[in-house]
């Protein structure tokens, strides 16, 4: 039963272009561009959403690895009164995050790249 409907559906298909073509060959074109356009689109941004959410996930990976060790290390910052170094880190690596995800956000949203 699959064939048999693969095989209608192909030969509706090429019936349908024939007579639309047939009728009016400039719908016709504009109708295929019209339809290519979605296919078209994710082609064209793959490449830069991939290096937006590569940046983000090594972003979040980096900052996730800070955390950790300033957690870690909690005593040893208290006893080098070093809190506002560590702070100054912090704040630098969760801006680096935060402007990752907002480019991501951006491009994947459709905004400019």
């Amino acid at each position: 039963m699959n064939i048999l409907d693969s095989f209608q559906y192909i030969s509706l298909f090429v019936l349908g272009t024939y007579s639309i073509f047939r009728l009016n060959i400039y719908i016709a074109i504009a109708a295929f561009i019209i339809g290519f356009i979605p296919i078209f689109i994710p082609i064209v941004f793959q490449k830069e959403m991939g290096r937006r959410k590569r940046e983000y996930s090594n972003s979040l990976s980096a900052f996730t690895t800070k955390i950790k060790d300033i957690f870690s290390g909690f005593e040893v910052i208290k006893s080098f009164n070093i809190e506002d170094k560590i702070r100054k880190d912090f704040y630098n690596s969760n801006n680096v995050v935060s402007v990752n995800i907002f480019l991501f956000l951006k491009n994947s949203m459709g905004g400019e790249k």
